[in-house]
Parts: structure tokens; sequence; C-alpha cells
């Protein structure tokens, strides 16, 4: 059976094959972008991201919030 799926770029229908394995790549036929096959079922794509990997861990802690009230009645206000 083949899979039906969209671009996210475009929103077209790609060709996909009958067998497609999560990893795997799909290039859209109009824009040229680059899917990657996140889940096989039910279908899920995102963008290829071929960067270095990116630890959020390191951020933890690092936000500078001084000066800001975060009282949830009151709203968001800077000090």
């Amino acid at each position: 059976m083949m899979s039906m799926a969209f671009c996210l770029d475009c929103d077209r229908p790609l060709d996909t094959e009958a067998s497609l394995i999560a990893g795997q790549r799909v290039i859209c036929s109009h824009c040229e972008v680059q899917l990657e096959v996140i889940n096989v079922e039910p279908l899920e794509l995102d963008w290829v991201y071929d960067g270095p990997a990116i630890d959020f861990r390191v951020f933890k802690g690092d936000w500078n919030m001084r000066g800001v009230n975060l009282d949830p009645v009151g709203g968001f206000e800077a000090s």
C-alpha cells in the first residue's frame, strides 16, 4: 500500500515508496525540500536537519529572568 503524504513546505502530494522506513529521506519533486520519515504508522515526516546536535541542557538555568514579575494573576511586567 502506498502511503499518502504531503510536503511540509508546498503542501503538494509526495511520491512515496510503498515500503518507507524510519530515517529514510524523501525529496519533494515540486520544491525539492528534503524530508525525513520520523514514523511509519501513522506516517510522520519532518524537515531534515544535518547540523550539529544541540544539547539544550546547557541552557537550563541560564535564562535571565531578573526584573520580571511572573505573577500568574497580575500578568507579566518588567520592574
